[in-house]
């Protein structure tokens, strides 16, 4: 008798996806949901719009689905020019811009406008006038309520022109602003109004600026005044542009700052002495607190260079050394107290930068500011050992560290000696944080109970680094995973960002008897640089302070 023939298995990738098919519709929302949103736009590139798009072409399910949820398709970008001949109903004729507001419902929408004005040779009194005549029908159109606005390529002139109460329900605010536009308006003559579009925004919480550098790569900072609701505003992110920093002390309810200090120290040095004689010096040293900022991330660029004091046998000496390089805030920036920051990074890197000593203005103020702080972010260049204990010294409550690691070193450049006794140790960026978290001298953040080492900046090392930076953290292990006197807290966890598996698995091929000795919880990522990964500083952002502490 012959055997009946036993039922075909189907194909893996069948199986596979029926199984994601008979998943229920509203966790299909949550993952698409997950998949295309942005906290905000990135102000150089296209929007992701199109990423809804790919969901309507794989089935007739995901199709349904994903037309079905407005908040889907609010991320909506307009163009206002094309090259150099301005189109007033241009959204009209754009097919995506079109099928988002279609689609979108009832749900608030993220619009950006794109003014265009990249060439400032051929802009002119007219194309201001034109585009803010449409930033204002846009604004008092029937559209879905705007709950975020980014203004990009627009001149402040332009913007100047726009009415208030057009976008009364915003809750972000960004812009782009390049210094070249800014020095077209004034050869153009164009008057300096300040910005009053969004004076009487109640529901505005947060505002990015971004800018690009000019042909010396160096960007101007530029003069316009935009009058917001500053005392309501809870976030900022600023990215050269000035008009956050000029406004700081404003920011009566500002509970998180993202500020990148670029700008060079003689730009900053000439705004502080015009702010002066407009305000008075007495007014310019007057300090400012701002109680409720909880998270602070801080960019620099610019190393100042001088004297040095320095302590040589006992007595107090000052030298002349020649590039002897200093970590320096700029002066608006200390004339800020935030006592009762949480959170705070620190981010200044350079392929030819090394940081010598801290600037006793900016020690000073690490110190008074710092000694809350319980989730400390890292990512710079070279440092000397003295610079790194006095900033672990100004956070000794810090449980936890987020470090960007990798193997920057200046080129030809030999330690800096003081006197006949005193030297500043350089070594590679990498070695020097790690071997300083096992100092045993210096005691540093003796409550460190979770160390995050991103590894990706090392990919272009060599192995012999490597291995000699992975020896150094296995010292931190080592030193930092035991309860003693000096250390009332030890090391409870250890996470790691690498590029590949191979890293990770390289790392642990050293630190493994540590992690197994002390019972550490070891956590492990594996994200390379593709543009889209977090970054250190998102990983730092992601600790909430509270929950650490």
């Amino acid at each position: 008798m012959d055997t009946p023939p036993s039922p075909q298995t189907p194909p893996v990738e069948e199986l596979i996806n029926g199984r994601i098919n008979a998943l229920p519709t509203e966790l299909f929302i949550n993952i698409f949901l997950l998949c295309t949103s942005s906290q905000e736009f990135e102000l150089n590139v296209l929007d992701r719009a199109q990423a809804p798009t790919s969901l309507t072409q794989v089935c007739n399910r995901w199709r349904t689905i994903a037309l079905g949820q407005g908040e889907l398709w609010n991320w909506i970008n307009i163009s206002l020019v094309n090259g150099k001949q301005f189109i007033p109903n241009i959204r009209a004729e754009d097919a995506m811009c079109r099928r988002s507001l279609e689609r979108v419902g009832s749900t608030p929408i993220n619009l950006r406008l794109d003014g265009g004005i990249r060439d400032h040779t051929y802009y002119n009194h007219e194309m201001g006038e034109a585009l803010a005549r449409e930033i204002s029908l846009i604004g008092s159109a029937t559209y879905p309520r705007i709950k975020t606005l980014y203004l990009q390529n627009i001149p402040a002139s332009a913007i100047a022109l726009v009415p208030a109460g057009l976008f009364p329900d915003i809750e972000t605010l960004g812009w782009m602003q390049c210094p070249w536009i800014h020095e077209r308006t004034l050869r153009l003559g164009e008057l300096k109004t300040p910005i009053i579009a969004f004076r009487d925004c109640a529901a505005l919480r947060r505002v990015v600026t971004w800018g690009g550098s000019g042909d010396d790569g160096i960007c101007f900072p530029e003069p316009f005044q935009a009058i917001l609701p500053w005392s309501q505003i809870t976030s900022v992110v600023e990215t050269l542009p000035t008009l956050i920093s000029r406004n700081l002390s404003s920011l009566k309810a500002l509970c998180s700052a993202d500020i990148n200090l670029e700008a060079p120290i003689s730009t900053w040095d000439a705004l502080a002495i015009a702010a002066q004689r407009e305000q008075g010096a007495a007014n310019q040293s007057e300090c400012v607190t701002l109680s409720a900022v909880r998270s602070l991330a801080v960019k620099t660029t610019f190393l100042s260079s001088g004297y040095q004091n320095l302590t040589v046998g006992g007595m107090a000496t000052i030298s002349a050394v020649i590039g002897v390089r200093r970590l320096r805030f700029r002066a608006d920036f200390l004339a800020i107290d935030v006592p009762n920051l949480k959170s705070f990074w620190l981010e200044h890197y350079g392929e030819e930068h090394s940081i010598h000593v801290l600037d006793p203005s900016t020690h000073k103020w690490m110190l008074n500011n710092l000694k809350g702080v319980k989730v400390l972010g890292l990512h710079l260049c070279r440092i000397s050992r003295s610079a790194l204990s006095d900033l672990f010294a100004a956070a000794p409550k810090t449980t936890t560290l987020v470090l960007y690691v990798d193997s920057v070193r200046a080129k030809n450049e030999a330690p800096i000696t003081f006197g006949p006794s005193e030297r500043i140790p350089l070594a590679f960026q990498c070695r020097s944080i790690l071997s300083g978290l096992a100092s045993p001298g210096s005691h540093p953040l003796p409550l460190l109970q979770v160390l995050v080492v991103d590894f990706r900046g090392m990919i272009n090392s060599s192995i012999k680094e490597r291995t000699r930076s992975v020896s150094e953290l296995a010292k931190v292990l080592d030193h930092r995973t035991r309860r003693t006197d000096i250390y009332p807290a030890r090391l409870r966890k250890l996470v790691l960002l690498a590029g590949s598996q191979r890293d990770v698995n390289d790392v642990l091929s050293i630190i493994q008897e540590f992690v197994d000795a002390h019972g550490l919880v070891f956590e492990s990522y594996v994200d390379a640089w593709n543009g889209d990964n977090r970054t250190s500083k998102d990983v730092w952002m992601s600790y909430d302070p509270e929950r650490e502490g």
